[in-house]
Parts: structure tokens; C-alpha cells; sequence
């Protein structure tokens, strides 16, 4: 809590909450009664984690269990700034302006305390939306916002949407503006300038080519792997070791079908010769997971705006644990991208939750390496990625 407010205070130059009172619960059931009063209420607190009123944030520890740092910090932010607009605020604004600003004080803080980079933040926020258009109206989403984020892709079509259209704000007014709209209530005479214009403004943002093209080529076809071929990549995750290389060891058929094996320390991962999904790995020659039906990765060759969905079942042979996954699968981009190991051609592969909508992980493969030369996986908080620090093919 300490250093949210130091960073809004010091980084953001945000008026100072104070005082500031932090109320944690023992469980659930405590949480409902002493917090809102929603034991009495036909309202299900299970999944809600924390809310403000006035200069208190009132948290349900029971659903943080399990969460990283980064999220638990997020969480914090994300409700300080509503504890900030309580300060400051003498009028009536608009509720997605609220949920907005608090969302970008979360993402705010945890690029100054080194989370997750604001870009990256943005830029996933500004996918989704373009991804699951048509575009929720702002007017709409003040008069509706309860029903919406009831609806499909409903997180996207609210805080996403609320998220990008203050970070628009942020960068016509800054912060003066904000904290003038927050106590006036006055929206053209803090930012000076409409709502029509800042509707107009969140449409033409959004509405850049999509997907985009930065080079040349337009199809890029499936590699061949040979024995000796290898990878190193940079990993960028808290706890990981630094670097992790694989390397294609021998060709064998899994189940009866052809498949490349390549060894990662002591694990060996099979991939099918004719898609390159991935189909198994071992530990000591036992199998610990294994895909049920084929995984769909990739939908050779890849062309620029091509889709197709990702459906597949795994298990986990040592936890009995199984998953299924649903994926919308689009190569966004043919792009130049720069990694560790230099410069490449890609095609950027994004998989969205065919449920939620939210873009999950993000595949640059380039036909110069044979294999990927980026990957972030957003499943986790926060994003982890990985970068192509060296290569070796035939």
C-alpha cells in the first residue's frame, strides 16, 4: 500500500489520500456483513475481491490466495484510485471515468515499480478492443455499465473500454485535467474540448488497419527441422533461470505419428512433423503431459489476417489435472521485430479466449529462425515473456 501511494504521489504528482485505512477480512462471510452490508442483499460477494467507500478499501483476502505480487499490488492501486476520485471529486462524472482512471492508476503503477511495462498494458487493451468490435459507445457505457459487464466479453466492452478511453484523456489533459473534471464535473471545460470530440478521437484511434502489414511478403510457409537445430532464449519472468535452450535430438513417431523431439534440460517435448503443434512431454522417458486431439498452434501456411479456431484438451499424467483450451487464433501482423539475437521477419500470432475475448498469448515466428523469436503468455500476472537470444539451423 506504501508504495502505490508513494508512486502516485511521487511519479504521478496524484493528490495524497490521508488518511488512508486499509480494512482486511477474515473470510468471505465477514467480508459480506461488515463490508457492504451485502450479506442481506441478493448479491453474490464471491467474486469480489475488494471495493472502496470514501477513504476506506475494504479487501477479501480469501480471493487472493494464490495470486502474485503483481496482481495483489494492481488490486491495491486500482482501488486507491478510486479513493483518490472520492478526495477530490465534488460532482457528478461519469462512472466509466471512475473505473477508467482507476484502472490506469493500476497499470500506472506497476510499470513505475517494474510489473508489467505501460505499453504492453495499452497495447493488449487496444487489440481487444479492435478484436471484439463493434465498439461499445461511451454514452452507452455510462448509462449501461452493470449490464454490460454481464454480457459476452463483457470485461472488454467495460474496463477495457474505460481503461483506453482515460489513457486518450490522459494524453489531451494530463493529470490537471483529470483532478479539474473530478471536482467541476464540467468535461468540456476541463479537457477543452467535447464529448463528441473524445468519442470521435477513441473511434480513429481504434480504427487503424487491422491487422496491420510492416513488410513486404504476405505468406510465410512451414519449416523443416533437422537434427542439431537449436534455440536460446532470454526469459523475462520472475524466478526463471535468465536463458533456457532447445534443440531438435532425434525424429520419432508418437501415437503413430511423425514427430520432431526436442530436449529442454532434462524434458523431452514432441511436435508433429506436419503442423508443428505441440503432442507431448516426457521426464526420464515418462510421459508427464500430453495433448487429447490435435492443438491447432499453427495453420500453415501463414498468411496475414488469417483465423482459425484453437480447441484442444491436456492432462497432466502426475496430477490426473486436465484443461481444455478454446482459442480464436489471427496472425495480427507481418512485422520486423527486434530480439536479443537481431532483427527478424515474423508473423505475430495472437490466441484470444474464444469466451472472454481477452488476448491470452502472442507468438512471433519468423521463417529466418524456423521457430519462434518472441512469445508472452498474459495467462499469468504479470505477462511473462520470452526473446530469441541466439540460433543455430540447417
Amino acid at each position: 500500500m506504501a508504495a502505490v501511494m508513494t508512486v502516485c504521489r511521487e511519479d504521478l504528482h496524484l493528490p495524497v489520500v490521508d488518511p488512508i485505512k486499509l480494512l482486511l477480512y477474515k473470510n468471505t462471510a465477514s467480508f459480506a456483513s461488515y463490508g457492504e452490508g451485502w450479506r442481506t442483499l441478493p448479491i453474490n460477494v464471491d467474486d469480489i475481491t475488494g471495493f472502496t467507500r470514501g477513504n476506506e478499501i475494504h479487501i477479501n483476502p480469501e480471493n487472493t490466495r494464490g495470486k502474485k505480487w503483481g496482481a495483489l499490488i494492481g488490486l491495491l492501486a486500482h482501488e486507491y484510485g478510486h479513493t483518490i476520485e472520492a478526495a477530490v471529486s465534488k460532482r457528478h462524472t461519469t462512472s466509466w471515468f471512475g473505473e477508467g482512471f482507476a484502472t490506469w492508476i493500476a497499470a500506472r503503477t506497476l510499470h513505475a515499480l517494474g510489473w508489467q511495462d505501460y505499453s504492453v498494458t495499452l497495447e493488449r487493451a487496444k487489440f481487444e478492443l479492435i478484436n471484439s468490435r463493434p465498439l461499445v459507445s461511451l454514452g452507452e457505457l455510462d448509462w449501461d455499465w452493470r449490464a454490460l459487464r454481464q454480457t459476452s466479453k463483457g470485461y472488454i466492452k467495460t474496463y477495457g473500454t474505460a481503461f483506453v478511453a482515460v489513457d486518450r484523456l490522459a494524453n489531451r489533459g494530463g493529470f490537471p485535467a483529470m483532478m479539474q473534471y473530478f471536482e467541476s464535473g464540467e468535461f468540456s471545460k476541463s479537457f477543452q474540448f467535447s464529448w463528441q470530440d473524445l468519442q470521435a478521437d477513441f473511434e480513429t484511434y481504434l480504427s487503424g488497419p487491422t491487422p496491420a502489414k510492416t513488410a513486404d511478403i504476405t505468406t510465410i510457409k512451414k519449416p523443416e527441422w533437422k537434427l542439431g537445430d537449436q534455440w536460446t532464449y532470454a526469459i523475462k519472468r520472475r524466478g526463471d533461470e535468465p536463458m533456457r535452450s532447445q534443440t531438435v535430438i532425434r525424429e520419432e513417431r508418437f501415437e503413430g505419428a511423425a514427430s520432431y523431439v526436442i530436449r529442454v534440460k532434462d524434458r523431452e517435448f514432441f511436435y508433429s512433423k506436419e503442423s508443428l503443434e505441440w503432442m507431448a512431454a516426457t521426464n526420464d522417458g515418462k510421459i508427464i503431459t500430453e495433448r487429447d486431439g490435435p492443438s491447432h498452434d499453427f495453420s500453415w501456411p501463414l498468411t496475414l489476417g488469417k483465423q482459425w479456431r484453437k480447441g484442444f484438451a491436456w492432462k497432466d499424467r502426475e496430477t490426473q489435472e486436465q484443461r481444455k483450451r478454446d482459442f480464436l487464433m489471427i496472425v495480427a501482423e507481418i512485422e520486423n521485430v527486434t530480439v536479443v539475437a537481431g532483427t527478424f521477419l515474423t508473423a505475430r500470432i495472437q490466441a484470444y479466449d474464444s469466451t472472454s475475448g481477452r488476448l491470452m498469448r502472442e507468438y512471433w515466428y519468423s521463417p529466418i529462425t524456423k521457430w519462434l523469436v518472441k512469445f508472452r503468455d498474459y495467462s499469468e500476472f504479470p505477462f511473462e515473456e520470452e526473446e530469441l537470444a541466439n540460433f543455430k539451423t540447417s
